[in-house]
């Protein structure tokens, strides 16, 4: 039986292992974890120090086997989490650390600061700028070392985040700089940043030395994060570059130590190529059968295919993995087919059979291998036009013979972007597959898609990317509007052009557009013009009349004019502007606008920043005061959008002398008309497969028109729709419900009828209560009345209908239902227009009188 974690016996071996760790002893640190490990196979933590010690031991492929056991041993366990995340994060794998390092924060009272700093570094490896500020000031706020620690990286990330200049190039110091940043890299361990200055300076400068010193860096940095192939690479191209370099000698003896020491016991790491036996006819499984499709996977995506190819162009993937083994495992995407593949990745199907789960591999062990399947991720080219069926093929590969061939038929329906699919070759009993390079090849109807290599060796190297099919599309749209130039705008605009309504915005964005093209070509002839062209903006128009979305395609449109780098939009309020006390409202506005640096701040309902009447504190008038700074001190950078009411915002742009001067552009917001209410229904209906009947078209359009003629500044257009559109829905679900079996069909299920739009617009009257007639306080009333000097046709009148209500009390009728709800006064004022007592102790409470008198 296992000793408990806590034992005098384990304690010490840790110790040991840590000890070791620390004088840099990774030999005895090895040693240590490895008797450690022997006495607790199956603790966590016992896996995880070994991982420590196999990684600074450069066996790569076992610390990132031990990391995954100790998780699987206990995968709720944030300790284990944390130190897999540390050496993926060591090992450049910043996707897959970020993952557990976000699982540790909230978690791990031990290591969640130290989670945060790493999340800041992975986020700022990953080019995520914005992100990694923000959480490197919550780091510091929780550690206050960190700034003292790493004294230089606040500098680098507000200089990535575009705070020096709105274009790219003029982000970061001089390449003189680079080297100096670099070196201070080296020592914080932010290697993210010491490979970005390395590649600047390459970029940049023509020059032998510099270019020499910039790969020195690259490789220092290969060597911290155990990247031994590269590094092995780089040491080749040095020798040419910095002949007789004492550095390069020294890492030459390091790189031939490390091979020496791990020759023996990594054989993961040397796989070699092993002669096939006579080939092995390999049939398809058939409970389940592996190598036929695993279905479509549906990701929001499917995937089509048509012609053949000759020499198709290929494209690497951009993260190729490899761990020591000199063998590919990354994947070659085609270009210029019908079916363009986004990624591949294999995993072994064995297991995913066995447990459900399914585990990413890029070396396979090869005597242990069973199934091995290929998952591509392809796009749809037929997506929003019809359902179709493609012929595939996968060809499996080791060491260049054929393995085995798989035929399938993918079934893709018309809604998927994109489509999942998965093959996999294979025998339910170990042995068939045999060390070597592994590579399968993928078709849809003749044309290769995608290659994916992978290795088997003697152990397992899992594949820890992450792959956000989501954020590859996004990416790639917005590559293609960026590299289309001028015809991307035009794309914009024809994107605005499919809205419903927005005509008077629609034609002022499109001269807006044609005035910047105007001044653009003006440029291009040297002629003189004005610098720093404002085009910050004014959105006037009550809600839902689509302002937030037209910002959206402003920025779009900036972006491929080149007149912002980003522009994404960063959309704010009072709320999130205005502080609670003083100061606080400045670093609030401050944040908002350094998100939205490169692209659109975008603040609704603007006019509450100003506060009427001017009595009392107040910490609207701060952020304008900060917004306007910003604006004239960052012109260019970013752009400024306000919207709200058009009175409400007139008050706003006269609420600083500078303000309306900050600001040449407006777009007027129509309502939307009957008509165009009614096609946003029919919009929103039809994407989610529902119909309108005639009768119902005709109801609705016409309850729109009473609406519309109704309306006031609070009108609610767009959302106003979005309501009524959601409780149809809950109508019709309910009118379906009740009805008996035989009539619910697929007509009656998508259908609205008329009772469904009637139900949404039925006004809710209350409860109807009969409480009779109050006849002591009738009778005060009346006396009352009947005191009074004059109004005597008044009086007749009043007496008659207390008359006409005992009648129908008297037959148990309910008054409510007998009298109108409204009387209307007509006289000079002064002349006794107070009798509400009367009416209501009549029981007519609903009663009410129009401003007027007597006469």
């Amino acid at each position: 039986m296992n000793q408990v974690l806590t034992s005098k016996d384990i304690q010490q071996l840790k110790d040991q292992v840590s000890q070791h760790l620390k004088k840099s002893d990774f030999k005895s640190a090895k040693e240590a974890a490895t008797k450690l490990l022997e006495s607790f196979p199956n603790d966590p933590e016992a896996n995880y120090i070994c991982a420590l010690a196999c990684l600074e031991n450069y066996e790569v492929s076992d610390a990132l086997e031990y990391a995954n056991i100790a998780v699987k041993l206990n995968d709720k366990d944030p300790n284990s989490r944390f130190f897999r995340g540390m050496i993926q994060y060591r090992m450049g794998m910043y996707e897959s650390a970020l993952s557990d390092f976000d699982y540790v924060i909230n978690l791990s009272a031990e290591y969640g600061a130290k989670s945060l700093e790493y999340k800041t570094s992975c986020l700022a490896a990953l080019g995520k700028y914005q992100d990694a500020m923000r959480f490197y000031d919550t780091t510091v706020s929780i550690d206050t070392t960190l700034s003292q620690r790493k004294p230089k990286l606040r500098d680098w990330l507000k200089n990535l985040t575009g705070h020096k200049s709105t274009f790219l190039s003029k982000l970061l110091a001089p390449t003189g700089d680079y080297f100096l940043d670099a070196d201070d890299a080296l020592i914080y361990k932010e290697y993210w940043y010491a490979e970005y200055a390395a590649k600047k300076v390459i970029e940049e400068s023509t020059e032998t030395e510099k270019t020499g010193k910039a790969k020195l860096i690259q490789l220092k940095v290969c060597f911290a994060q155990f990247k031994i192939l590269q590094a092995k690479t780089l040491l080749q191209e040095l020798h040419a570059l910095l002949p007789g370099s004492l550095a390069l000698i020294e890492f030459a003896v390091k790189m031939a130590e490390i091979e020496s020491n791990n020759s023996q016991s990594k054989k993961s790491e040397t796989v070699e190529v092993v002669e096939q036996p006579e080939e092995i006819s390999v049939e398809e499984t058939s409970e389940p059968k592996p190598s036929e499709p695993q279905g479509v996977i549906d990701l929001s995506s499917s995937s089509k295919k048509d012609s053949k190819i000759t020499e198709p162009q290929s494209e690497k993937a951009a993260k190729p993995v490899t761990q020591g083994s000199g063998k590919r495992t990354d994947f070659e995407i085609i270009k210029g087919v019908k079916f363009k593949a986004y990624f591949a990745r294999t995993f072994d199907l064995s297991e995913n059979l066995k447990s459900g789960r399914k585990y990413y591999v890029h070396q396979f062990n090869a005597p242990a291998q069973g199934f091995i399947a290929v998952e591509v991720i392809v796009n749809n080219p037929y997506f929003g036009q019809k359902d179709v069926s493609v012929d595939g093929q996968a060809f499996w590969y080791v060491n260049e013979k054929q393995m085995g061939e798989s035929n399938f038929e993918l079934q893709i329906e018309s809604e998927w972007s994109n489509v999942a699919v998965v093959q996999s070759w294979g025998t339910g009993n170990p042995g068939f597959w045999k060390a070597g390079q592994g590579r399968v090849e993928v078709f849809l109807n003749n044309e290769l898609v995608c290659v994916k290599w992978f290795i088997l060796g003697f152990s397992v190297i899992y594949d820890l990317e992450h792959y956000d099919i989501n954020e590859i599309e996004d990416t790639e749209a917005n590559e293609e509007l960026h590299n289309d130039g001028e015809l991307s705008v035009e794309k914009v605009l024809a994107t605005l052009d499919g809205f419903i309504g927005l005509e008077s915005v629609k034609q002022t964005m499109r001269d807006f557009v044609d005035y910047l093209n105007f001044v653009q070509e003006r440029k291009k002839l040297g002629l003189r013009t004005k610098e720093g062209l404002s085009v910050n903006s004014v959105f006037l128009g009550n809600p839902g009349t689509g302002k937030t979305t037209v910002a959206r395609v402003i920025g779009d449109i900036f972006k491929a004019m080149n007149l912002l780098p980003k522009g994404h939009i960063v959309e704010c309020d009072r709320a999130t502007l205005v502080g609670q006390y003083v100061g606080e409202t400045a670093q609030k506005t401050e944040k908002m606008i350094e998100d939205a640096m490169g692209g659109i701040l975008f603040i609704d309902e603007a006019y509450t920043l100003v506060k009427k009447g001017g009595s009392g504190q107040d910490f609207g008038q701060e952020a304008i005061d900060t917004l306007l700074k910003r604006m004239e001190d960052k012109a260019g950078e970013f752009v400024t959008i306000v919207a709200g009411y058009p009175g409400e915002m007139n008050d706003f742009l006269e609420s600083n002398p500078g303000m309306k001067s900050r600001f040449t552009q407006f777009f007027q917001f129509e309502d939307y008309t009957p008509e165009e209410l009614f096609q946003i229904f029919e919009m929103m209906a039809s994407k989610e497969d529902y119909t309108l009947s005639k009768q119902a078209k005709e109801l609705l359009i016409k309850e729109f028109m009473n609406l519309y003629r109704n309306r006031d500044k609070t009108f609610g257009n767009g959302r106003l729709v979005r309501n009524t559109y959601d409780e149809a829905k809950m109508r019709l679900s309910k009118r379906y419900l009740k009805l008996p079996p035989g009539m619910r069909s697929e007509s009656a299920l998508t259908t609205f009828e008329p009772e469904d739009i009637a139900a949404v617009f039925k006004k809710d009257e209350g409860k109807l209560v009969d409480v009779g007639i109050n006849e002591e306080k009738l009778e005060e009333s009346l006396s009352k009345l009947n005191g009074l000097m004059g109004l005597t046709l008044v009086k007749k009148e009043i007496n008659e209908l207390v008359k006409i209500a005992r009648f129908y009390s008297e037959r148990s009728e309910n008054l409510q239902n007998k009298f109108s709800d409204h009387i209307i006064f007509l006289g000079n004022p002064g002349t006794g227009k107070q009798l509400s007592p009367v009416f209501s102790v009549i029981s007519i409470p609903r009663w009410g009188f129009s401003q007027g008198s007597f006469s």
